[in-house]
């Protein structure tokens, strides 16, 4: 008796990953294993009195920082090895945009790529150092 005689068989070569729900793997766990608590001051832009006002929001989420590889900084359009680049793993409390601008440890960033991965609970982010020094005049 083959396998196609058999009706209620079925092949997991036929589904994709994303045909229906609970085959995506749920990553919260595991990620959750690997993450630590942080907190991000995300710089936002308003305009009041027609003057752009730029305050920090300190975002506490779990997530994990690792440096790009050197491969990965070589393929960037920007080619700059020595800027300092950093990828960002968040839960999903973490919602960044592409040009968003961050604080951490004292340090401004950029971002400057994100995927959105919340099928398998986490975003990921790339940060690159920023020159530009942007933010409320500090006192």
């Amino acid at each position: 008796m083959s396998a196609a005689s058999i009706p209620w068989l079925n092949n997991a070569k036929d589904v994709p990953l994303n045909a229906n729900s609970g085959t995506v793997p749920d990553m919260a766990d595991t990620m959750m294993d690997w993450f630590q608590l942080m907190t991000f001051g995300v710089i936002t832009k308003t305009v009041s009195a027609f003057q752009l006002v730029e305050d920090v929001v300190n975002v506490t989420f779990h997530g994990v920082i690792q440096p790009l590889s050197g491969r990965q900084i070589e393929m960037k359009p920007e080619g700059q090895r020595q800027w300092n680049w950093i990828m960002v793993h968040s839960d999903l409390t973490l919602k960044l945009e592409i040009d968003d601008i961050i604080i951490y440890l004292g340090k401004q960033y950029r971002v400057q790529n994100s995927k959105d991965y919340s099928l398998y609970k986490y975003f990921y982010y790339e940060l690159v150092e920023d020159w530009e020094q942007a933010g409320p005049p500090t006192p």
